[in-house]
């Protein structure tokens, strides 16, 4: 596993993350963090948030939407079989009709 999937992971399950907070976890230097998660908001699954503390990496709603727990199935309903038909039957044959016969 590879840094930037390292890097991807820790952001799904922690939240948004500054710079500087990543490379004290992952104990890399701080342009190879930088290069990192810039090469992740390129890919489109971080985007930086600007706040008071300085930029923050978190994830996007595209990644958010493809991340999300799918709600449980739930068991389908017991549906009945409909009763079978009535197997059709044809009227008796008439040997005397001359309609049966083709010419």
């Amino acid at each position: 596993m590879n840094l930037r999937e390292k890097v991807f992971e820790y952001i799904q399950k922690h939240g948004p993350q500054t710079n500087v907070e990543l490379v004290a976890k992952f104990k890399v230097m701080k342009a190879s963090m930088r290069r990192t998660c810039g090469d992740l908001v390129r890919e489109g699954k971080l985007v930086p948030i600007k706040s008071a503390d300085g930029c923050r990496y978190g994830l996007s709603s595209d990644t958010r939407a493809a991340t999300a727990p799918v709600p449980a199935k739930t068991a389908p309903k017991a549906t009945t079989m409909p009763a079978p038909s009535k197997a059709k039957t044809e009227p008796p044959v008439d040997p005397d009709d001359w309609r049966r016969y083709s010419f």
